[in-house]
C-alpha cells in the first residue's frame, strides 16, 4: 500500500499515483470514462423524434405503394389493373425497358 500513499488529484478526470520509485502514473477516473461514453452515445431528443418520424413516414410511403398496387386503390393503379385482379405491378415500370440481358 506504499504506492497509494502519494495520491494527488490532477483534475476531475485523472489521478496521479507517485510512490517515488518510478515516474508518476496518471490514472483516468471512472467518471471521466462514463462521461465520455455518454457524450459519444448521447442522442438529442429532437433528433431522435425526427428520425422516428422519418422512419414511420418512409414505412407508410412504401406500405401505401404496396397496398395501391395490390388492391388498386385508385391513386396510381386503377381497380381494373390491381394485382389481385390479374394485373402485373411492375408492368408500367418495365414497359419502357429495352429488351436484352442488360
Amino acid at each position: 500500500m506504499a504506492a497509494l500513499e502519494a495520491l494527488t488529484h490532477v483534475s476531475p478526470q485523472a489521478t496521479v499515483i507517485d510512490d517515488g520509485s518510478a515516474p508518476p502514473l496518471v490514472v483516468p477516473s471512472r467518471g471521466a470514462q462514463e462521461k465520455a461514453t455518454a457524450d459519444v452515445t448521447g442522442v438529442h431528443p429532437v433528433g431522435a423524434v425526427a428520425l422516428i418520424g422519418l422512419r414511420l413516414s418512409l414505412g407508410f410511403l412504401f406500405l401505401w405503394a404496396f397496398l395501391d398496387k395490390t388492391f388498386g386503390l385508385g391513386y396510381s393503379t386503377p381497380s381494373a389493373h390491381a394485382w389481385i385482379r390479374g394485373g402485373s405491378p411492375p408492368k408500367g415500370f418495365l414497359s419502357g425497358a429495352n429488351v436484352g440481358p442488360l
